[in-house]
């Protein structure tokens, strides 16, 4: 569904496609391993396995936040309706 109507730009459309279902699981994990290097670096006598990690997640989340920021601007601005279908209606 998310690449009908492209007609000559399907190849584009279904890389985007692929590129948002890997960003989905990469995404998180970055957001993961920069947690734990901003409480490496601010709490260095953190081990693993203890119940408190800092702080870092929070501030590691801003890299999620952008993400969804530049989906919301795709959305809003970078995303016209060009289907035959819209056209008709």
């Amino acid at each position: 569904m998310s690449i009908a109507e492209l007609g000559p730009l399907t190849g584009d459309g279904s890389g985007i496609l692929n590129m948002a279902i890997v960003g989905g699981a990469i995404i998180p994990w970055l957001v993961g391993k920069a947690g734990d290097l901003i409480n490496r670096a601010y709490y260095p006598a953190l081990t693993q396995g203890e119940t408190s990690w800092g702080q870092g997640i929070q501030y590691a989340l801003i890299l999620a936040t952008l993400c969804y920021l530049y989906i919301l601007f795709f959305a809003v601005s970078g995303s016209k309706p060009n289907s035959e279908r819209v056209a008709e209606a």
